[in-house]
């Protein structure tokens, strides 16, 4: 879904 991505990018960020 749409906030799927949004959840992975801010996600990916945190995880950085």
């Amino acid at each position: 879904a749409e906030v799927d991505v949004e959840i992975k990018k801010r996600t990916a960020a945190q995880y950085c």
